[in-house]
This record gives structure tokens, sequence and C-alpha cells, in this order.
């Protein structure tokens, strides 16, 4: 048992974090609220076993008050949803829900989700980190228990790509 994790950031693309005191892209007043859109993307993350990705492409817009989102500590531009595809995060994450991946949050803190790409392949799992620094080893899990737990290492987990931490989910009932 670990009980010091060590810090992984996995592979990172610079990311400049917005002045939240000032509007974001797409805020808009309604009533006595000010909303903010967050990109919706034409791509789809697997819950199974892997998805390849296509190019990402801004499809549209979903609104949140920009309190929710302060209050959540999610920089809206800095945000975005992405299809959940397949059953391994269920019953947490039903297959065709929404994801909200705050793309700031790069750090894994063990036992949280997040969307990353793994051999060109883009999941949303629970992730957590095992070793030291000088032996980074990674555990991959999903809530569905019929899918077994992965854990990478080495190379293999040198090329992990975080995309962001997994939020919250929108999903039909």
């Amino acid at each position: 048992m670990i009980t010091k994790p060590a810090k992984y950031e996995g592979r990172t693309r610079d990311i400049t974090q917005a002045d939240l005191s000032k509007p974001a892209r797409g805020d808009v007043v309604i009533g006595a609220s000010e909303v903010q859109l967050v990109r919706r993307f034409e791509i789809a993350a697997s819950a199974g076993r892997g998805k390849l990705i296509p190019d990402e492409q801004s499809a549209d817009n979903i609104a949140f008050t920009r309190e929710w989102l302060l209050r959540h500590g999610i920089n809206g531009d800095l945000a975005g949803l992405i299809k959940v595809e397949g059953d391994s995060m269920s019953p947490t994450i039903r297959n065709g829900s929404l994801a909200l991946i705050h793309f700031a949050e790069k750090t894994i803190v063990n036992g949280n989700m997040y969307a990353f790409t793994l051999n060109d392949e883009l999941f949303i799992k629970r992730l957590a980190v095992l070793g030291s620094e000088d032996d980074i080893r990674l555990l991959i899990t999903s809530d569905n228990p019929n899918y077994p737990p992965k854990t990478i290492e080495g190379s293999e987990a040198q090329s992990i790509f975080i995309s962001g931490r997994v939020r919250a989910v929108i999903s039909e009932i």
C-alpha cells in the first residue's frame, strides 16, 4: 500500500489560465444569471475498450451558469463536453452521456476520472498513480466490475496524454 502517491501529469500541452474576473468567451446574461457557453465537441470517448480519435471539432455549445462553474473550480473557457460510448464506467456514466471535461486539470488525483489518450485511443476511466516518480505505474480502472483494472508502466505510462478531469456528466433518464 502506497501512502504518498507520486505526482504525475502525463504529457501535457500548455494551457493558459483565463482571468476568471473578466467575462469569458460566450458569456451572456439571462435574467439575473450570467451564463457561459461551454463547447460540445463532435468526438466520443470510450468507456469501454478504446476509441480511435477523430479530428476534434466543436459541434455546438451548452450553457452553464458562471456561478456554478466557478463554485466547482471550472474555467468554462478551458472545458468541453464529449460523448461517452460504452458501459465500462456504468453506473456512474451511462452509454451516450456527455462528460464535462476540465482541460486545465492534468495532474492525476488518485481515484478521479480523466479523459486521456493511450495508443491513439481516447478513454474515460479512473486513474491512480502507483510507485514513485522514478518508477511510474498507472492503474486504470472502470466502475463496471465486468472490466478488470489494468496497470501500465514504463514507456507506456509515459506516453499517456491526460486531456483533463471529468467534472460532471449529463445523461438522459
